[in-house]
């Protein structure tokens, strides 16, 4: 039997779309983490208020956050 682990996953972009994403991924499982990449002006209250990691460079995201997948929203 194969033990669960946490999926790490990154959003790129923190739009409407990119919002969505995290919703639905944190209901399908609640133990996700999740990182976001987004450089607007928004974007980093938008991952704060959603209890996020949030970077503003695309490298820096893939570099630091040891991700399993990542969507492209």
């Amino acid at each position: 039997m194969r033990t669960p682990r946490t999926l790490h996953i990154g959003i790129v972009g923190l739009g409407a779309i990119g919002r969505t994403h995290v919703r639905v991924l944190r209901i399908a499982d609640p133990t996700v983490v999740l990182s976001a990449v987004d450089p607007g002006a928004e974007a980093a209250a938008a991952a704060r208020s959603l209890g996020i990691t949030h970077y503003s460079d695309l490298d820096d995201m893939l570099d630091g956050a040891r991700l399993d997948a990542v969507v492209v929203a």
